[in-house]
Parts: structure tokens; C-alpha cells; sequence
């Protein structure tokens, strides 16, 4: 928890420890359900880190440095854990609620603290995972929670799952033109069922999402991502 040189406003807030341990633990619960029990986090919540710079102009490349230092004069080195979340007074010279690396280890959340969708969106960028689109527009799949998608209904579609191999070979079919020649394990059509993936255990088969590669002449070729949610119950039954 950063506190500038003049704001310390998220420190002092009411409730900000009780609030920011329940998004944690609801956070949590939706990634253990999302991965069917692959992946859990256990939070450590530093004290207040004060660091020298104002709030108006800070940049997150320089609250970075001295949040970590800061930390790690408290006793916490950053290095011994696998993500470092900085949370900062809310401030609107940023305009956005939280930002991540991609595949990186860290994320800065702009002030919020009963954002779990927030938190959960950062750290599914730096697992690797882009935006959820929908109709080639960015951001705009409201089932999943990398689009506008909230927790806990919005879990990661089927291709994230599989990327990040929650899901494995045998439960995405994949879809190419030229068949097994065009991609490893891939058809060149057929008929196949379909079954819910956001139950939070293993599903009952014998498919979870599909792909089909568009465009695989391409260096990185665009997939177009067949699924149905249990917890959107308009998509039941359809794809």
C-alpha cells in the first residue's frame, strides 16, 4: 500500500484492510473455480509504504522502484514471491483502474479496494492472457472477466483456459483449413458437442470450447472461439 509524499488517503481509508482481504479471498475463490484447482493465491499485505514523490505527476515507472524498496525495508523483498500488486491512492491522471505486465509480475491498482474484477483482470495479463474481444471489437466480451466480464460469472473463455493449459488437448477442438496438416491435433470440420467449462470442476466432456483458425496464412493468425457458460444461461445449449 503506497502513500505519496502528499497522499496518503488509501492508507487512511475505513475498512480498507477488511475490504481489501475480502477482494482478495473473493479473487482467489474465482481462480480456483476458473482453473478447476490449478491456481490459488495467497496474499501478503505489506504496512503503509511511504514514498518521496507527490501524486500529481508520478509515473508508475517511478512509484515502482520505491514501492518495492520500501517493501522490502518493512521485511518483504519482492523477489521471494510470484506477483507484486501496488496499490495507490486513487488518482483520475492515470485513467485507468488498474494496469499489468504482460507475462510480468507486476500490477498497480489505481485506489480501489472492492475491485475484484480488477484484480483479477491485472493478474490474468500477467499470466499472458490479452483482452477478451468480441466481433473483432477489444475488450468487449462481457462474459469474460479480460473483457468487461465480472467475477465470479465471468470466467476466462475456453482458448485462455487452453493456453494457459487448464484445459488440455483432448478437451478444445481445434479447427483448421488444411485439417491436421494446417495445426497439430486439428480437423477440418465435423459435428461435436459442446459442454459448459465454468462449473469449477472438471467438465463432463467431451468438449469445452473450440477454435477455428482464421486467416493461417498470417504470422499470428486470429481464432474465432466457440464456448458455452453455465452461468450465462442464454448460451446454454448454443455456440
Amino acid at each position: 500500500f503506497v502513500s505519496y509524499s502528499d497522499d496518503n488517503s488509501l492508507w487512511t481509508k475505513p475498512n480498507r484492510q477488511a475490504e481489501v482481504d475480502a477482494m482478495y479471498t473473493a479473487m482467489d475463490a474465482f481462480h480456483r473455480e476458473n482453473s478447476f484447482g490449478k491456481m490459488t493465491y495467497k496474499p501478503t499485505f505489506t504496512g503503509e509504504v511511504r514514498i518521496n514523490l507527490k501524486r500529481e505527476g508520478a509515473t508508475t515507472s517511478q512509484i515502482q522502484p520505491l514501492a518495492r524498496d520500501g517493501a522490502k525495508a518493512q521485511g518483504f523483498n519482492w523477489a521471494d514471491y510470484d506477483r507484486d500488486l501496488i496499490h495507490i491512492p486513487g488518482s483520475t491522471q492515470f485513467g485507468w483502474a488498474g494496469v499489468a505486465g504482460l507475462t510480468g509480475r507486476n500490477s498497480f491498482i489505481n485506489g480501489c479496494t472492492k475491485c475484484t474484477g480488477v484484480v483479477a483482470h491485472e493478474l490474468g495479463h500477467n499470466l499472458g492472457l490479452l483482452h477478451a474481444d468480441y466481433d473483432d471489437k477489444e475488450y468487449q466480451n462481457n462474459r469474460d472477466t479480460m473483457g468487461f466480464g465480472t467475477v465470479p460469472n465471468g470466467h476466462f473463455s475456453a482458448s485462455f483456459k487452453y493456453f494457459l493449459k487448464w484445459l488440455s488437448d483432448a478437451q478444445v477442438k481445434r479447427f483448421h483449413p488444411e485439417g491436421s496438416a494446417g495445426c497439430s491435433g486439428c480437423v477440418k470440420g465435423g459435428t461435436f458437442d459442446l459442454a459448459p467449462h465454468d462449473k469449477g470442476s472438471a467438465p463432463a466432456g467431451p468438449y469445452y470450447g473450440m477454435e477455428v483458425v482464421l486467416e493461417p496464412g498470417n504470422t499470428l493468425p486470429r481464432l474465432l472461439v466457440l464456448e458455452t457458460k453455465s452461468k450465462f444461461p442464454e448460451l446454454v445449449g448454443k455456440s
